[in-house]
């Protein structure tokens, strides 16, 4: 029986780069066009639990799904790992493979019922993510099996215009601007080897809280969701270190100082050099995990955005 497991690569042939293409092309043109209409989702683009991947993943499925937003892009597959296939039941062929999309100018995303834009993009965008592919032995139909964050993508692709400039340090440099004792607030952020690009203010964000609240002992990052994306008001996730359950009922779920990284847990390539970022399918975006010299920490995501007057 055929696990969704997106870190799993399911063992067989090799496909020809073209079947692997278009199968990525129809599966996407038909999300896409779902993204415009919004409502419910149509049979076939997701299995049962694909979609139920796909929701945790994706905070514009979600509400596209309950028809708070539409979303209007065009997309151009750009990139995609080797992939392999096999036969099992219930399926003719499975395809575990990395997608890169590249995002036209002028993709919105707007408020469905009152039309207002919400976002508007200026210049070209990436969005990358890992699916299993799953074609039906009846209908030939690709759908989505499971969904997670992509792995890094090839450096050797062209650069966008406008990004940042490469990752300035090494993992084993001495920290940058850093409060003793909070590795964690160390920065600039980069990806987890250092050789990729910097993450600017509005895609990440880190401090400890201020002392005229009393909450010296917590610290907040910030994240645009999936991590990576922008921070907006739509994408912003605030996650807490908070050591002294100072907010009991204001986060997702509980703090743990000395956690074990889960089994399926993965990285998203995001580390200042001293911590790095994991996340878990089965958490969601109710968790990070913050590694980092043989510790790990798992701090919540807070219910609402926690601030200090």
């Amino acid at each position: 029986m055929l696990t969704p497991d997106p870190s799993v690569e399911p063992p067989g042939e090799f496909l020809p780069e073209k079947v692997v293409e278009a199968a990525a092309i129809e599966w996407y043109s038909r999300l896409e066009d779902w993204y415009a209409d919004g409502g419910p989702i149509p049979q076939g683009i997701f299995t049962e639990a694909g979609l139920d991947s796909a929701r945790a993943y994706d905070w514009r499925l979600r509400a596209a799904e309950a028809d708070d937003l539409r979303i209007e892009q065009e997309a151009t597959f750009i990139a995609k790992s080797e992939s392999s296939h096999r036969r099992g039941p219930g399926f003719e062929a499975s395809i575990l493979i990395d997608l890169l999309f590249e995002i036209a100018p002028g993709a919105r995303i707007i408020d469905a019922p009152t039309g207002t834009v919400l976002e508007e993009s200026n210049g070209p965008e990436r969005r990358a993510f890992r699916v299993l592919l799953v074609r039906d032995g009846v209908t030939l139909v690709w759908s989505v099996a499971a969904m997670a964050a992509a792995e890094e993508v090839s450096a050797a692709l062209p650069r966008l215009t406008g990004s940042p400039d490469p990752c300035p340090w090494d993992p084993g440099d001495p920290p940058r601007s850093m409060v003793p004792g909070h590795p964690e607030l160390a920065e600039p952020w980069c990806d987890a080897s250092g050789e990729g690009v910097v993450l600017v203010e509005d895609q990440i964000g880190s401090h400890i809280g201020p002392g005229h609240c009393g909450w010296e002992s917590v610290s907040f990052l910030y994240l645009g969701w999936p991590p990576g994306e922008v921070i907006d008001g739509y994408t912003v996730r605030q996650f807490v270190r908070d050591p002294r359950g100072e907010f009991p009922r204001g986060l997702a779920t509980e703090y743990d100082g000395d956690a074990r990284l889960p089994a399926r847990a993965y990285s998203t390539g995001i580390s200042n050099g001293h911590v790095e970022i994991w996340l878990d399918p089965a958490s969601g975006e109710d968790a990070v995990y913050m590694v980092g010299a043989g510790r790990v920490e798992r701090w919540p995501r807070a219910k609402s955005i926690i601030g200090c007057a």
